[in-house]
C-alpha cells in the first residue's frame, strides 16, 4: 500500500525524522487477512516479518525514499532443512525471530512521534520548533490515518481521543540485523538498526490494517 503513503504531508514527516535523528526512516503500510488484535498483533506482525511481502515493501519503500540500502538484496525462499543452520540467513528478519512488544496509549503514541522531532539525539542539532513540529505531526496524521482534525495540545499529545479506533505498540527494534555502529564488530551484508537508543520500531493497528514506522539514526 505504498501509493496510499505517497502524500506531501506523510513524505514531509519522515523527512523530518531523518533530518533530525539522521535516521534512514520507513513507514510501511499493511492490509491483514484478518483483524489485528491485541490478542493475535505479535503473530501477525511476525508472520509478516517472514513473509516475501515485508521483504519487497522494504525494498519498495528503500527506493521511494531514495536511500538504496536493500537494493542489491534479492528474495530467496527460505529452506527449511536450514532453520537450524548458522548460515547467512537471505531474510531482512533472523530465523530465530522473537518479537517483544509494549503496548501505548494514544497520548503515548503522539509523545513519541514529538520526541522524534523535537527530543531525540539530532547529531545536527536539528530539533524542529514545538509548534512546527505539532503542525508538522498533524498533518501527516491527517493525511496517513484519515483524521480531520487537529492536534489539541501543544505539546503534541491529546486530552481527548485523536485517533478514533486506532491502538499502539512499541515493538522492540531488534528483528533487523544490526550495523554494529556502537559495537565496532563485523557489519552483516543487511543490516538496519544501529544498535543506539535511536532505534525504534512503532505498531498501529486498527481492524484489518496496520503501520509500522521504524528508524534508526547514529552520530
Amino acid at each position: 500500500m505504498l501509493a496510499d503513503l505517497n502524500r506531501p504531508a506523510v513524505n514531509a514527516f519522515l523527512t523530518a525524522v531523518d533530518e533530525v535523528m539522521n535516521s534512514n526512516t520507513f513507514l510501511l503500510k499493511v492490509r491483514t487477512q484478518t483483524p489485528v488484535t491485541r490478542e493475535n498483533r505479535q503473530e501477525v506482525l511476525s508472520a509478516f516479518f517472514r513473509a516475501r511481502l515485508f521483504h519487497e515493501m522494504m525494498l519498495d519503500a528503500d527506493q521511494e525514499r531514495d536511500w538504496w540500502i536493500f537494493h542489491e538484496i534479492p528474495w530467496q525462499t527460505p529452506d527449511p532443512s536450514l532453520a537450524n543452520s548458522t548460515d547467512a540467513d537471505p531474510w531482512l528478519v533472523p530465523k530465530d525471530l522473537r518479537l517483544a512488544m509494549e503496548p501505548m496509549n494514544e497520548a503515548g503514541f503522539l509523545a513519541r512521534l514529538r520526541w522524534m522531532l523535537c527530543e531525540a539525539y539530532s547529531p545536527h542539532r536539528g530539533h524542529l520548533e514545538e509548534e512546527r513540529a505539532v503542525e508538522t505531526i498533524g498533518a501527516f496524521l491527517r493525511e496517513a490515518f484519515g483524521t480531520g482534525s487537529r492536534l489539541p495540545s501543544s505539546r503534541g499529545t491529546a486530552e481527548q481521543p485523536f485517533l478514533h479506533g486506532w491502538s499502539f505498540a512499541a515493538v522492540k527494534p531488534d528483528f533487523l540485523p544490526s550495523t554494529e555502529y556502537y559495537t565496532a564488530k563485523p557489519c552483516p551484508d543487511l543490516a538496519y538498526f544501529d544498535g543506539g537508543e535511536s532505534d525504534s520500531a512503532t505498531l498501529a493497528y486498527r481492524d484489518d490494517v496496520f503501520f509500522l514506522l521504524l528508524t534508526n539514526g547514529s552520530p
